[in-house]
């Protein structure tokens, strides 16, 4: 007969709440569900309950994220000088570029592989 030592028991519910914003509280120890009313009292807690509206914006008025431009002139260190090694090396027809491509599709279409 073979003698096993039983399961070890599972760890204590953690005390960090449900999401990350930190919203609502974790459920009560032991307890694996919760009725509807406290569920929809806790979504809105966080601000996602049924219902519940936030204000529209319409999309042009709504921030947007730097343009390319923006983003090129913030760069520095390692990035600036790969990125000026990339403009260099498409400007000398080596990365591709318009040109590559008209090239490189104009010779799949004479190959046939691309149908016009």
């Amino acid at each position: 007969s073979s003698s096993s030592s039983p399961p070890p028991p599972p760890p204590p519910p953690s005390s960090r709440p449900c999401s990350s914003s930190g919203g609502s509280p974790p459920l009560p120890s032991g307890e694996a569900s919760v009725v509807w009313a406290e569920a929809l009292a806790r979504l809105g807690g966080v601000g996602c309950a049924p219902g519940v509206r936030r204000s529209h914006v319409p999309l042009l008025e709504r921030q947007g994220s730097a343009t390319l431009e923006e983003k090129v002139a913030a760069l520095h260190g390692r990035q600036k000088e790969r990125r000026q090694r990339h403009n260099l090396l498409r400007a000398q027809g080596n990365g591709g570029g318009d040109a590559g491509d008209l090239e490189f599709f104009a010779l799949k279409r004479a190959e046939g592989s691309l149908s016009s």
